[in-house]
Order: structure tokens, then sequence, then C-alpha cells
């Protein structure tokens, strides 16, 4: 037991002795009386109080990590904050949780050692734990949903093309990559998200069909300029004043990413280039 490195562990190798004591046949009964049966089994349970300390320890460590780092998580670099939070909060928990059901197995009946001080304050802290992550995935939720309307309208109202310093680019916002991945990643984690993110979500594939071909044109439209020479602008003035005029105001003013009619502009401008 002094050489298992998680109460987990502990808590493994005692369901196994028991089971490997319980499991002997008719034919070796001889080798495993009932007495010492008896003996070995409050040997090994004698031995839960040390386990059950240690298994404290996890808890008192991993809502002193839970109480630290809750408010900056360490999250991957592909998971939004949200949804990545809270899948933090969670994997603290989750082994805590593995090891309180092997637990539960091993003392399933023992109701002496489950009714012990340690067996008690063990399982009060992984209460107190539990409620303490359900509270932060709601908190989390709950502040991510009242911000969501206000995101979907400031975003998808935006027109579809920007400039910046005469920098042409697609005006597709942070923000709303960042809501689609939200609503994506929350529902894999079995959260019901409301109807107007999942909405925007179901439409991630014909918003990325819209930033690649709009990123296409203005591609097209930078290597087209840049090749011209002075003589080359000279002539084709005019040519060059309604690219960046007529044919390009509307993506620039009255198209969003509510419009139906990208394609076609998409179409139309690629024709003028």
């Amino acid at each position: 037991f002094k050489r298992l490195r998680n109460s987990a562990g502990a808590f493994e190798l005692v369901q196994e002795l028991r089971h490997a004591m319980y499991e002997q046949t008719d034919e070796d009964s001889s080798l495993l009386a009932g007495s010492t049966r008896a003996t070995l089994n409050n040997q090994i349970l004698g031995k839960m109080q040390d386990v059950l300390e240690q298994f404290s320890r996890e808890i008192d460590a991993a809502r002193h990590m839970f109480n630290t780092k809750r408010r900056c998580p360490p999250i991957n670099r592909d998971q939004p904050p949200v949804a990545g939070s809270i899948h933090w909060a969670r994997s603290l928990f989750y082994k805590l949780r593995v090891t309180m059901r092997l637990f539960t197995a091993c003392v399933h009946d023992q109701d002496t050692m489950r009714n012990t001080p340690a067996a008690q304050q063990v399982n009060a802290k992984f209460v107190a734990l539990a409620k303490l992550v359900m509270n932060y995935e709601k908190q989390r939720l709950s502040t991510w949903k009242d911000n969501i309307e206000n995101t979907l309208t400031t975003c998808l109202t935006v027109p579809v093309l920007a400039k910046n310093d005469q920098l042409l680019y697609v005006n597709f916002r942070p923000e709303l990559a960042s809501l689609i991945k939200e609503t994506q990643d929350l529902e894999r984690l079995g959260f019901e998200v409301p109807p107007s993110a999942r909405g925007v979500a179901l439409q991630n594939e014909k918003y990325r069909c819209y930033q690649s071909s709009l990123g296409k044109i203005i591609s097209r439209r930078k290597t087209l300029f840049d090749s011209l020479t002075p003589l080359e602008e000279q002539l084709l003035e005019q040519r060059i004043s309604a690219l960046n005029g007529v044919a390009l105001r509307p993506g620039l003013t009255t198209y969003n990413w509510n419009s139906l009619g990208i394609p076609d502009f998409v179409r139309s401008y690629d024709i003028e280039l």
C-alpha cells in the first residue's frame, strides 16, 4: 500500500484482494478457511484508514487547484474559453469521482467502515467539491448565454468586407467564430444551448464557404493590382476606379452575414476582375 501513488490504486488493490479471497472454489476452501479469510479481510480493511487519509488529501489538492485557477484555467489552444474552463473543472472532479466509486465498491458491505469519521469526512469533502464545480459550470454558462444575442446582433450585421488603411479584408468577427466554437463544444459536453446560437453554429459551413470565396477574390484583386505597371494603371484607370468603388461598395456597405446575395456579389466582382 505504501508504494501506491494514489488512493485509486489502493482501492483497486483492495478490490482485487477481496475478490481473490471470496472467489475461492470448494477445492481451495481448505487453503483459505473462513477464519483466515476473515482475518485477512480485517487486515485489508485496516489499511483503509491510511487510504482514506490519502484520498482526503487528494480532494483538498483538487479543491485548492480549482480555487487557484478557476478565473484563468489552463485550457488547450483549440478550446474556447467557456467550454474549455468547464472541461478543465470537470477533469479535476472526474478523477476524484472514479476514486470515490472504487471506495464505494470496496466498502459496499462494510457498514462500520462507511460510517467511520474518516469516511464521512471524505464523503462530505467530495460532495462539497461536486457542488462547487456544478455552480462554476452554471455561472460560466449563464454569463455566456447573457451575451449571445448582443454578439449575434453585432457580428452578423457587419458588412462582409472592411478596409483598414486601404487594406481590404474579410470582416468575419473573432467573437462570432468563438461563439460558434463554444456552441459546438458545449453541446458535446451535454449542455442545451439557446436556439439562436445553435442555428448560427449549424450554418458554420456556409460561413466558412463565404469566407473562403471572399478571401479568394481579395487575393486575386491584390495579385492583379500588384502586377500592373504605371502605364497600365493609367490606361485602366476607369476599370480600377470601378473595382475600388461601384463594384466593391456592396461588400463594404450592403451585404452582411445574414445576406443571401453574398455568392452573387462574389461572382459579380470576380467578373469585374
